[in-house]
């Protein structure tokens, strides 16, 4: 756990990867940057996710107990959004630019819809119907 919360706060760090849109910082609307990418010029969400990714695999975590998450955020209206969902034992964890913590994701399953799930091994649909 203490390789987790590491990982969150050293990329959640402010002063360090301020959040930017990604039409700000690439000219595209959308654009999933590299860990590298995102070490030179910061980024949005699904950066960090990305980053924290490849951080804690840097670190040995296994693959297999990761996945960037593409979700919807039910209190912004459905806006989507990414992060970082790492399973430790039979406990799911959060890792969010939005806030420092480490959350646990029985806690918060109300605020996100799940909308797609991937690492490198594999890449599932959550939306109903599908």
């Amino acid at each position: 756990m203490a390789q987790i919360k590491k990982a969150n706060a050293l990329l959640n760090d402010p002063v360090q990867h301020p959040y930017i849109e990604d039409i700000n910082n690439w000219g595209q609307t959308e654009y999933w940057a590299t860990a590298y990418q995102f070490l030179r010029k910061s980024g949005d969400c699904e950066d960090y996710s990305i980053a924290k990714y490849m951080l804690l695999k840097a670190a040995g975590y296994p693959v297999e107990n990761m996945r960037i998450v593409a979700v919807r955020i039910r209190s912004l209206g459905g806006i989507g959004h990414a992060i970082l969902v790492v399973y430790q034992g039979n406990k799911a964890w959060v890792l969010d630019n939005r806030t420092p913590s480490v959350m646990d994701a029985s806690l918060i399953k109300l605020e996100f819809q799940p909308v797609m799930s991937l690492n490198e091994n594999q890449w599932l649909d959550h939306l109903p119907g599908k």
